[in-house]
């Protein structure tokens, strides 16, 4: 086999393996549309499909505006979703590994005054 299709195959097995990997304690999180978010809270939104690779932050936690949020994989891109402002995340919408849509609330930011 040629190298490429030998590292084709390889990538290939890790992709399958990681989509039937799951969390051991799921979450039940449903979407959070506009007029659904909490008084006092910013929901910052998903630009594109794809799925939700990894948090970079945690409730409660004080962010900085243009601070990572989180990172999104689409198209085999890792793509960071970054604050809009300065705040407290209020809470996580979405689990690491869940498919997120482009207009899609995935968290909750308590902006400062």
């Amino acid at each position: 086999k040629t190298i490429q299709s030998k590292a084709f195959e390889e990538e290939r097995s890790r992709w399958e393996a990681s989509e039937t990997e799951t969390p051991d304690e799921p979450m039940d999180y449903h979407a959070i549309h506009a007029d659904e978010l909490s008084e006092g809270t910013l929901g910052v939104e998903s630009m594109v499909s794809g799925n939700l690779w990894k948090w970079r932050v945690s409730e409660g936690e004080q962010v900085k505006s243009g601070q990572c949020l989180a990172i999104i994989e689409s198209m085999k891109m890792e793509i960071s979703l970054e604050s809009p402002n300065e705040g407290s995340v209020h809470s996580l919408l979405k689990s690491e590994g869940q498919r997120v849509s482009p207009g899609e609330n995935l968290l909750l930011i308590a902006p400062i005054s």
